[in-house]
């Protein structure tokens, strides 16, 4: 099972960007691409034959039109069966994908009912809770199925997708084999969190307060 990881990224640091990479050539499961988009332009283009960094100076409009411009982008390295989702600064530990390979199998989807979490400022345990949606993985015709992204500009898209998708396929939960393989990060990454500009689920203007100036 080959996997496309998608990673969008803006005005992140290098550091950050290297501990996606180091992650990602972790993984006991090594059939996979990531994507790297940064659609701010500071980061140099690398393209690899398990990674690519793509840049450009014209920022895509929303986060749904960011992800659907990377799934394009993917197709020039050619087919995959399964999308993993990718945040550029949270922490994928090397079963993630083994995991979701194995769940995938039997599954069209897989979602873990349980994370690592920072949130508290020390690493705890967290029920997923339809939330945390960068850690899900979703194989690739069930994602065109199911019409890909919600389309939405709200601050809460990413649960709008998750669960969407959840209640309209079948799931596996990938903790049954393991402990959690995904890390959310909150403030111990040293940099600004997209969250902290969201006022509420029906916020539109959130992705615009990101933009530099």
């Amino acid at each position: 099972m080959r996997f496309l990881c998608l990673c969008p990224t803006y005005n992140r640091p290098q550091h950050l960007i290297q501990q996606s990479v180091a992650c990602f050539r972790s993984q006991a499961h090594s059939d996979a691409f990531l994507l790297i988009y940064d659609d701010l332009g500071t980061l140099n283009e690398e393209v690899d034959d398990d990674m690519a960094i793509i840049t450009t100076t014209e920022r895509e409009p929303g986060i749904v039109a960011k992800y659907n411009k990377m799934l394009k982008l993917s197709e020039r390295f050619g087919d995959f069966d399964a999308i993993a989702l990718w945040d550029d600064d949270d922490i994928y530990l090397p079963n993630h994908l083994l995991f979701h390979s194995q769940i995938l199998n039997n599954h069209n989807m897989s979602y873990p009912s349980t994370v690592w979490s920072t949130y508290t400022g020390k690493m705890e345990k967290e029920a997923s809770g339809g939330r945390f949606w960068a850690s899900l993985a979703i194989r690739c015709m069930e994602f065109s199925r199911l019409g890909g992204f919600v389309q939405t500009e709200r601050a809460d898209f990413d649960q709008q997708s998750l669960n969407y998708w959840k209640a309209n396929t079948t799931c596996g939960d990938p903790c049954q084999l393991g402990e959690p393989t995904y890390v959310f990060r909150w403030s111990d990454t040293g940099c600004p969190h997209s969250q902290y500009q969201m006022k509420s689920p029906d916020d539109t203007e959130w992705y615009a307060r990101l933009a530099v100036k």
